[in-house]
């Protein structure tokens, strides 16, 4: 396949070609794209290696998202941990995840979390999880300044698309929304619902 030609391309390249190579694996995906990927993110040229951690970092698919998780915990170098981290919240959104399985992504990168513009990542993907959970994790941002505005969002999102399993559940959360929001759009949303 066209995708095995490029891999074996990847022995025999230059470190510039091989960066090249690696951002074009990234766009095709598949399993053979993502474990040479993987396999470069350990190159001992650090161009190359910065490559593949770009690459891996902006994967599409939820079959990166133990690589994502292991470079956000372990990576010595600092920036790749914050990229890799905000990679795998991403992943979060892949629509073939089932939900249980995007709110355990969720619970691993909130205790990962340490600055308020991945913890507002956080909340976005979280307002994509149709699930009793998922607001409950969003509502625990909502008294923090940094973060009240993409809570309340979240919080209403993820409230109106469980609003009919979850009637009293919903209604204390907007409750608090509506306390804590000047947002007119989020306040009208949650009305609403």
């Amino acid at each position: 396949s066209y995708t095995l030609r490029l891999v074996s391309q990847l022995a025999k390249a230059s470190p510039a070609q091989k960066s090249a190579l690696l951002r074009v694996l990234g766009v095709i995906g598949g399993t053979n794209a993502l474990n040479a990927v993987r396999g470069a993110v350990n190159d001992s040229n650090a161009q190359v290696s910065d490559a593949a951690v770009r690459v891996l970092c902006s994967w599409r698919t939820a079959d990166a998202a133990g690589d994502l998780l292991v470079l956000s915990k372990d990576s010595p170098i600092e920036s790749r941990k914050t990229a890799a981290l905000r990679g795998y919240i991403n992943l979060v959104r892949d629509d073939r995840l089932p939900i249980e399985e995007k709110i355990a992504m969720c619970k691993q990168a909130a205790a990962l979390i340490q600055r308020d513009e991945e913890k507002k990542l956080l909340l976005g993907a979280l307002s994509t999880i149709p699930s009793a959970e998922a607001l409950s994790m969003a509502m625990a941002h909502l008294d923090a300044p940094a973060t009240r505005d993409e809570a309340a969002f979240a919080a209403v999102a993820i409230s109106e698309k469980i609003v009919e399993q979850n009637p009293g559940q919903v209604a204390e959360a907007l409750q608090k929304v509506l306390k804590a929001t000047e947002n007119r759009n989020v306040r009208n949303r949650a009305r609403q619902v």
